[in-house]
């Protein structure tokens, strides 16, 4: 079983910190990360477009 490290949910959830500054209008719904292999590490990220109404 391939576990997330700490350093490698820190740049996750930064980068979905940065995501979310460049796009304000976007809610957070969900959130699932997961660790594919070794190298590499996929945030999936579910969101409403608060523009488009709820």
């Amino acid at each position: 079983m391939n576990f997330v490290t700490e350093k490698e949910l820190t740049v996750a959830l930064d980068s979905l910190n940065e995501w979310m500054k460049d796009n304000p209008d976007l809610k957070l719904i969900h959130l699932n990360l997961r660790k594919c292999n070794e190298k590499e590490v996929t945030l999936v990220v579910e969101y409403v477009d608060l523009r488009k109404g709820v």
